[in-house]
């Protein structure tokens, strides 16, 4: 049906669908491109989506060209649309930023320990990251123990609870302590178990021997 179509028709119903494109909108294309500051997407609608490099979320120190090549799939949340020049912003990273969210309300929820890594101290915490979203641990929740220099904690990757999640305020606090202490807590009943179990043990081979 659409090989009847006239080139006027088909224009019209392009510009149709190009209509109907909106910020907010989720969308997969495969790589048509990749410059030294973006990558070009072939979408659907006859034409390119953009992703700049800082759209991209890109690990550190890589280039697109190092973790995509021509002819990927790649998904991405539409930005911005310009109509009269036919191009489609596109951002991975608000994608994978959502996604990641997501997970530590997730981990909240179910009170489940996450992996984090420590980027910056400052004298009453740290920042740290899980992905593409940054959490803060106070001074008081990275140790059972008195911190003394919050500096020694940056580069260690620490087991954490979500403490606070407040997406309105944008503000994420974790507690390294708590994971500490319910392992200590752990210990220490596994301990006395233990002992527990040694004396009872002794005592009915003292019982046996009489």
């Amino acid at each position: 049906m659409t090989n009847n179509l006239t080139m006027q028709e088909l224009l019209e119903q392009q510009e149709q669908e190009f209509n109907q494109v909106k910020a907010g909108q989720i969308i997969t294309g495969k790589i048509s491109k990749i410059s030294n500051d973006e990558v070009v997407v072939e979408l659907n609608y006859g034409f390119d989506g953009v992703i700049k490099n800082e759209e991209l979320n890109l690990p550190k120190g890589k280039y697109a060209s190092d973790v995509y090549k021509v002819g990927d799939e790649i998904t991405a949340v539409i930005t911005r649309v310009y109509q009269k020049d036919g191009i489609i912003n596109l951002s991975k990273l608000q994608l994978d930023e959502k996604a990641d969210y997501s997970d530590l309300e997730k981990a909240f929820n179910e009170h489940r320990i996450l992996t984090v890594q420590v980027e910056k101290a400052i004298e009453r915490g740290v920042f740290a990251k899980h992905n593409t979203q940054t959490l803060f641990i106070p001074i008081s929740q990275l140790d059972t123990k008195f911190v003394e220099k919050t500096e020694n904690y940056v580069g260690k990757n620490l087991e954490v609870y979500i403490k606070e999640l407040d997406a309105k305020k944008n503000r994420i606090v974790a507690t390294h302590r708590e994971v500490l202490q319910e392992r200590l807590d752990k210990e220490r009943e596994e301990r006395i178990a233990r002992i527990k179990a040694e004396k009872e043990a002794e005592r009915a081979r003292i019982k046996a021997e009489k």
